[in-house]
C-alpha cells in the first residue's frame, strides 16, 4: 500500500494540496459559522424578521448552501490546477462543478422571485 495518495499513475504532493485545504476550511468557517451569527445578531435587532429553521432568518439557510457550493468551485478554480497533477481530468472535474454550481445558482436566484410565500 502506498503513502502517498494517488491519482492515476500521478501522485499528488501534499504541499501542492495545503493551499486548497485551507482556503476550503476558511471558507466553511465563515459560511458555517460567522454567517448564521451574524443573521441571529441582526434578527435580534430588528423586530420583524421572522426567524426560520434554525432559528435563522428566512432564507438564510439557502444562501449558506448556496455561498458553500459556489466558494467551494471558485476556490477549486483557483487552487485546484496547482493542487492537482497534469494527468488528473482537471478539466473534467472543472467541467462536472460548472453544472453543479450553475444549477445551485439558478436555484438561488430563481426561488426569490417565484412569488410564493410558503405560509
Amino acid at each position: 500500500m502506498e503513502n502517498e495518495a494517488t491519482a492515476g499513475s500521478t501522485p499528488i504532493e501534499m504541499a501542492n494540496i495545503l493551499p486548497l485545504l485551507i482556503a476550503e476550511g476558511t471558507l466553511l468557517l465563515l459560511v458555517l459559522i460567522a454567517l448564521p451569527i451574524y443573521a441571529v445578531w441582526t434578527a435580534q435587532s430588528s423586530a420583524n424578521v421572522v426567524l426560520k429553521g434554525l432559528a435563522l432568518p428566512q432564507g438564510s439557510v439557502r444562501s449558506m448552501l448556496a455561498l458553500t457550493v459556489v466558494g467551494s468551485f471558485v476556490i477549486f478554480l483557483v487552487f485546484g490546477g496547482a493542487a492537482l497533477p497534469n494527468g488528473t481530468r482537471f478539466t473534467e472535474i472543472v467541467a462536472a462543478l460548472t453544472g453543479i454550481a450553475g444549477t445551485v445558482v439558478g436555484f438561488y436566484f430563481g426561488s426569490g422571485g417565484s412569488g410564493t410565500t410558503g405560509k
